[in-house]
């Protein structure tokens, strides 16, 4: 039979059932994550795009209180006046006024030149201030400016607060400047407030793209205009990206412009930490995921080895049967197709071993009707041919004495050499057919002299040799006639065929069992795997092996391969069931 390329039931069901729902389910898992990460990475940045855009709003705010409060000092009238001690008096009284708003105050004439600052102190940075008000020359009477960053002498961080000065008859009058130290502000308290995660932080740049304000120190004052997101928000855009930073930590940013200030505030959170709190659900999904995925492998194993089992353990019987070893009847699986299967198979191992008992009742009453007829044939033999030819030798010496004459005497001798050639083949076919020393003797000195004979046969095996392990147990007749005879076709089929120079017979005796071993070093034969091809080859000596074995509900194995000569192991069970002792 050529050999199958099928696969397990086992392998089936996983190559078509488990294997795709697992990777449909990883599929689902991995999308579901990535839908996850995406979700959350449009929620957190629909978040801190909502709190820079309020934050935005209410540093416009702030910056419109500051305004406010210098425009209204703007129209005091004593403020224009000509006398230059009553206007540093009034914008000192402002200051002290107003300090929460600003820490100095500078004034200019319509060319930008200085009329007045306040303190005196801030006369260097009074020079930076009006640098940056000089746009005021070009604006409205209700445009006001709010500066860049602008560092003192000291490195503190200032900006300036502008609006044009009452125009007189139509005339730029000048302009009044409030600045206001970063570090003393509530600007800063706006930003510091903001909560976002644990790691987030909010930062403010100017229009140049300059850190007004950082949580960091050493931030203070950078550059970061190169970055798309501050352009964009120094641009008046809002919104939002998952940016790779330099360090390679990735960083959720938002950003947002500060209306009608030209400045843009910015919310930083890492990624790692803004999604921390959800990872540990996810990693706890992950795992039970994992335990179901394991779960459901369990449970898919276990349910086709509830199928897979039967059907396995019927062919296990199923080939016992095919090779005449006991097989067990199919128990009940719960699963109905199996089930039917197994019914199936025990009815037909009930009539084949109605059939096999039967075969061996005929087999048992032919071999003993041979054995029967053997016997018969060796006495008859025995009783009848060779005491005539015994009678005839006789009759020949004496007519070889009697008779004088050389030439009859000569032809006299020769035909009783013939004679006792026959009587010798006569008395050998009766001792093969019916073994003296196995009914006077027993088993072992019968198989003693059978080993003896072939050793000393002109074509046997000279090195044979005989061994006996255990006590030996008391067999019955039928079987020591078994024993000796499977021995005897074993050892001829050895001389015959296999041409080996060793031949070694093992009879062993066990607790509840017989079993004799025949090796041999002889060239060796494929075996037959059926029963049949024992039959289709030519093996007939084989067969009456066999169907001996049968008859006395014993087992036969042989093995053997080309080059490596043959070994055959008969085992029987004692008679009636008796142990050795």
């Amino acid at each position: 039979m050529p050999p199958l390329h099928s696969r397990s039931l086992l392998f089936y069901f996983a190559q078509h059932i488990f294997i795709p729902l697992s990777l449909i389910t990883f599929g689902l898992l991995f999308v579901g994550f990535f839908v996850y990460q995406q979700t959350t990475l449009t929620l957190l940045l629909d978040r801190d795009g909502e709190l820079a855009t309020l934050v935005a709003h209410n540093i416009e705010h702030e910056i419109n209180e500051y305004v406010a409060a210098l425009e209204d000092f703007a129209h005091h009238p004593e403020l224009m006046t000509n006398d230059a001690s009553t206007r540093l008096t009034v914008m000192q009284e402002f200051l002290i006024e107003r300090q929460v708003f600003y820490t100095g105050l500078v004034m200019t004439g319509p060319n930008a030149d200085l009329v007045a600052v306040v303190p005196e102190t801030f006369g260097s940075l009074a020079q930076t201030a009006i640098q940056s008000g000089l746009a005021l020359n070009r604006l409205q009477p209700t445009q006001k400016l709010v500066s860049n960053l602008i560092l003192d002498e000291h490195g503190q961080e200032y900006i300036v607060v502008g609006v044009p000065l009452p125009f007189r008859n139509q005339v730029h009058s000048g302009v009044l400047l409030g600045i206001v130290r970063l570090s003393q502000t509530e600007l800063l308290d706006l930003i510091t407030e903001v909560s976002i995660g644990e790691r987030g932080y909010a930062y403010l740049v100017d229009r140049q793209g300059r850190v007004l304000y950082h949580p960091e120190a050493e931030q203070m004052g950078a550059d970061v205009s190169q970055h798309s997101f501050v352009q964009n928000a120094l641009a008046g855009k809002t919104g939002g990206v998952l940016w790779n930073a330099p360090q390679g930590e990735r960083l959720i940013v938002d950003f947002a412009p500060v209306p009608n200030v030209g400045w843009g505030i910015l919310t930083q959170e890492p990624w790692e930490a803004a999604v921390a709190p959800a990872q540990i659900y996810v990693g706890l999904l992950t795992v039970t995921g994992l335990l179901l995925i394991a779960l459901a492998v369990w449970l898919f194993w276990r349910a086709v080895r509830r199928v897979t089992m039967p059907i396995t353990h019927l062919s296990k019987q199923i080939t016992n049967l095919t090779t005449h070893q006991a097989a067990t009847a199919m128990g009940v699986s719960g699963i109905a197709e199996v089930d039917h299967l197994g019914q199936a198979f025990n009815h037909m191992m009930a009539q084949l071993e109605a059939y096999r008992t039967s075969l061996r009742r005929y087999i048992d009453a032919l071999t003993q009707a041979q054995e029967e007829e053997r016997r018969r044939v060796a006495r008859d033999l025995h009783d009848e041919t060779i005491q005539r030819l015994s009678s005839l030798a006789r009759r020949l010496e004496l007519y070889h004495d009697a008779n004088h004459n050389p030439v009859y005497q000569a032809q006299l001798m020769d035909i009783r050499a013939q004679i006792t050639d026959v009587f010798e083949g006569v008395r050998q076919i009766s001792h093969d057919l019916r073994p003296p020393l196995l009914d006077d003797l027993g088993l072992l000195p019968a198989l003693e002299s059978l080993t003896k004979t072939m050793r000393h046969e002109s074509d046997g095996i000279r090195q044979t040799t005989i061994e006996v392990i255990g006590k030996p147990a008391p067999l019955r007749p039928e079987q020591e006639l078994a024993i000796y005879r499977i021995a005897q076709e074993a050892l001829t089929n050895a001389r015959k065929h296999a041409h080996a120079e060793h031949l070694h017979l093992c009879l062993e005796f066990n607790s509840h069992i017989v079993q004799l071993s025949i090796s041999d070093n002889g060239r060796g034969f494929v075996p037959p795997t059926s029963f049949t091809e024992f039959i289709d080859k030519g093996h007939l000596g084989l067969v009456g092996i066999q169907e001996r074995v049968w008859a006395l509900g014993g087992s036969l194995k042989m093995s053997s391969s080309l080059g490596r000569g043959t070994e055959l192991t008969v085992i029987l069970p004692l008679a009636n069931g008796h142990k050795s002792t």
